[in-house]
């Protein structure tokens, strides 16, 4: 008798608990989802101008929406979390909060550094923890190393490039050239390709060790591009010329 009482209730058993693991896979899978579309919702908010409301972003914190992200190898969801992040630290700033910031910096690098770890090939990726382990701590070796690592993987992509090349010329007018040589590359591939509103633009900007490089390069173009060059600059003010 037991044995027919057990032929009955065993196959019942089996059967709840695969349900019951199928509704735990597609629980987890429903908040992976969820976790997803919050961030991407929050970095497009970014992205398109808004500013996220500080409770909003308390909430990312205090449930697991970022543990959500962070545990999987999904690079647009681990970029948006860092845009979201890299933005709370702008946030904690304005609003005088250092705690904020430091927590938010620590967030924003275990992002980037996880979505490196899922796609090492991103030199936007390496650029911004460079950049971001600089603010935090200093310019490290370990953070010019990661500038060097965008160098080398995305040398010529304009909008990374001009990003680049912004931040290394603070460091060079800082006094650090040990990524110098780097920023030479930048600089030559930057003035070689890019419109001469952006270049004028960026050598406006620069510190003056950063315009010798740009003078080095420019006086190096074929005649009419450099007239061209010229005269947009002039029209921000400055005479290529004057020493």
């Amino acid at each position: 008798m037991s044995r027919d009482i057990l032929s009955i209730v065993l196959p019942r058993l089996v059967a709840t608990v695969m349900s019951l693991g199928l509704a735990i896979w597609a629980l987890n899978g429903f908040m992976a989802h969820t976790a997803s579309a919050t961030v991407r919702m929050l970095a497009k908010a970014i992205e398109d101008g808004g500013q996220p409301k500080l409770d909003v972003l308390d909430q990312l914190h205090e449930n697991d929406t970022s543990d959500r992200i962070l545990a999987r190898c999904d690079s647009t969801d681990l970029r948006a979390l860092a845009a979201v992040r890299l933005r709370e630290i702008d946030l904690a700033y304005v609003t005088a909060d250092p705690a904020r910031a430091d927590r938010a910096g620590a967030a924003a690098e275990g992002a980037i550094r996880k979505a490196l770890s899922c796609g090492p090939l991103d030199g936007n990726l390496w650029l911004r923890l460079a950049s971001l382990q600089t603010a935090r701590f200093g310019p490290s070796p370990e953070a010019l190393e990661f500038l060097r690592l965008s160098h080398w993987i995305a040398p010529s992509e304009g909008w990374i490039l001009r990003a680049r090349v912004d931040f290394a010329s603070r460091l060079l007018g800082a006094g650090l050239k040990s990524t110098e040589s780097e920023l030479r590359s930048d600089i030559r591939t930057l003035v070689s390709f890019d419109s001469n509103g952006n270049i004028a633009d960026m050598f406006v900007t620069a510190p003056e060790a950063a315009r010798a490089i740009y003078r080095e390069w420019i006086q190096l173009l074929p005649e009419e591009r450099k007239r061209s060059l010229a005269r947009a600059l002039e029209r921000r003010g400055v005479d290529l010329t004057a020493p």
